[in-house]
Formats: structure tokens, sequence, C-alpha cells
């Protein structure tokens, strides 16, 4: 799990806990979901959509990027979330101000 977060280091709340990362689970993971392309159902989408994507996750940036771009006829907010990994545990006053915002909500969600 260390490998999800900007800072390995980070302390992860309880419900992050139990989740352990293997070579193994991807592998599992990957065969379990098979091959997908969503790119042209994405392309299709033209409400308003708000893209976040930590910084440091490691899926890396060319994923963002092409979630991004794969979202053409989208009113797309895309928004990088510095010093932040794959949860938005790590950033939770930016996540959560960028939701509000996108939602036209004020205050605390």
């Amino acid at each position: 799990m260390p490998a999800y977060f900007a800072d390995p280091g980070f302390q992860r709340p309880a419900e992050l806990r139990d989740l352990h990362y293997t070579p193994a689970a991807e592998q599992l993971t990957w065969s379990a979901l098979g091959r997908f392309d969503f790119t042209a159902d994405a392309a299709r989408l033209d409400h308003p959509v708000l893209l976040l994507f930590g910084a440091d996750d490691l899926f890396g940036l060319p994923m963002a990027e092409a979630t991004r771009d794969s979202l053409s006829s989208a009113d797309l907010q895309f928004v990088l979330l510095e010093r932040c990994g794959h949860f938005w545990h790590e950033c939770p006053d930016e996540f959560y101000s960028r939701l509000r915002a996108f939602l036209g909500l004020p205050g605390i969600l």
C-alpha cells in the first residue's frame, strides 16, 4: 500500500489499513476485469465532469491524461492534486474544496 501514497510513510486511515498490494493481487484484479476500453463511451459524455487525479498516483500522469483526453465532449474540470497519491486521504482539504466548488455547495460536506 505505501506505493499508492505520495508519502510512503503516510498514516493510512482505518478503512485502508487492511488493504495489501502484491503483484499476484494486481494480476488477479486485471484478469478478473478483463480487457476493457471505455474511450468511445467516455467521449459521448457531454455533461460536467470533475476529474481529480493525484499528481503522485502510481498509475502515473499518462493515465490521467488519457482519461482526460477520452472525455473530449464533456464539460471537463481536470485537476492534478499535488502531494497526493491514488487516494484522496492525503489531500482532504483540497479534495473536498474542489468537490464542493464543482457541486456548488458551500461549507463542509
